[in-house]
């Protein structure tokens, strides 16, 4: 059996971008942390043994990482979205844009990468009315998002994330 990387718990959506290869794992936790790994082959990311912060183990640390505070609990990778659609947001450089939401805490977040760490993070919209399942980047450069529910939920287009 081939095996890419490992040490990663659950990773609930894995995005890896058009322009430079990057990949990433929005990894789900357990009791404590949540996380974003730029996942590279042959990878150790430490599960079971670590989580979150990391320890000097050897394992990689997570580009991202949070505590499970205020309902945020899980979390749902999205999608690399070019560089220019948040360049006036900010002025890091970064090498990507990855979106991501939480179960728990539904609002949209694009992190900054560069060298393999978050170096600055963004929250694109307020709270949603639901939990999200899915977020995508589609070919108009707008974030389609998919929401969880008792009931189907609707497809909704994000097509302004700068601003």
């Amino acid at each position: 059996a081939l095996v890419f990387a490992f040490g990663l718990r659950n990773p609930f959506r894995i995005a890896t971008s058009s322009v430079d290869g990057l990949t990433a794992a929005a990894d789900v936790g357990t009791d404590e942390y949540e996380e974003i790994n730029i996942v590279a082959s042959g990878g150790d990311y430490g599960f079971p043994d670590v989580e979150g912060p990391g320890s000097d183990d050897g394992s990689i640390r997570p580009a991202l990482w949070y505590r499970h505070v205020n309902g945020c609990n899980a979390v749902i990778g999205g999608d690399f979205v070019p560089r220019a659609l948040l360049a006036d947001r900010t002025s890091t450089d970064v090498d990507a844009w990855l979106t991501f939401s939480d179960v728990g805490c539904p609002a949209i977040w694009a992190a900054g990468i560069r060298d393999g760490e978050v170096v600055v993070l963004l929250r694109l919209t307020d709270p949603l009315d639901h939990s999200l399942s899915h977020l995508v980047l589609g070919p108009d450069d707008a974030i389609y998002l998919v929401g969880i529910g008792p009931e189907p939920q609707p497809v909704l287009r994000l097509s302004s994330i700068s601003g």
